[in-house]
């Protein structure tokens, strides 16, 4: 299993701590009743291969950034004045940054026996286990952020914040998954019946 080290080693841009400064200031909101949106995205980066690592192939040179659109994210005067409001909006690059992190750390875990495999075969066969894994956490994305006018799981827990028993509930899995093994979030969230 990699090691938070190594998963670290591979993302950049996450984890990030957000401060109002970092959202585009808007008169009225864009969306209303909302205060404040984050916008969030997640990358795998070109240009990995399969390298023989003490006899089996495994995934090298992986790069996954996290990437907060400042541009694309906004808040009112009135969200400003909301403390509790940063700390929901935090959740948002959160969710994106651990789904990341545990789709990071998939992708180092995959190996190939050298028997089975020529290094072609070892990399289309990554290839295919890479793209399955990312199709999975794009979808466990699309399904816990906000979309345009439908919320996702986590918006509608929290009603956008508004909820403090379930926004504290959502922080304890944000604390949780970020000091925990490197690949918590996905079982946070099933362990907090989410998923």
């Amino acid at each position: 299993m990699a090691t938070m080290q190594e998963i670290q080693a591979v993302m950049t841009g996450f984890p990030r701590t957000l401060r109002w400064d970092n959202f585009s200031s808007v008169q009225a909101s864009r969306q209303p009743p909302r205060l404040a949106l984050t916008r969030s995205t997640m990358n795998m980066a070109a240009g990995w291969g399969a390298a023989m690592v003490g006899g089996a192939y495994r995934v090298r040179r992986l790069r996954i950034s996290v990437t907060f659109d400042g541009m694309g994210s906004w808040v009112t005067a009135a969200g400003r004045a909301k403390a509790s409001l940063l700390q929901h909006e935090q959740g948002h690059l959160d969710i994106t940054g651990l789904v990341a992190r545990d789709l990071a750390g998939s992708i180092l875990d995959l190996m190939l026996d050298e028997v089975r495999f020529t290094p072609a075969t070892a990399q289309a066969e990554f290839q295919r286990r890479i793209t399955e894994l990312g199709q999975q956490a794009n979808a466990l994305l699309s399904r816990l952020q906000s979309n345009g006018n439908i919320d996702g799981l986590y918006d509608q827990q929290t009603q956008h914040g508004d909820n403090g028993a379930a926004q504290s509930r959502w922080d304890g899995i944000f604390s949780r998954a970020k000091l925990g093994n490197p690949q918590s979030f996905r079982l946070g969230l099933t362990m907090a019946g989410i998923l």
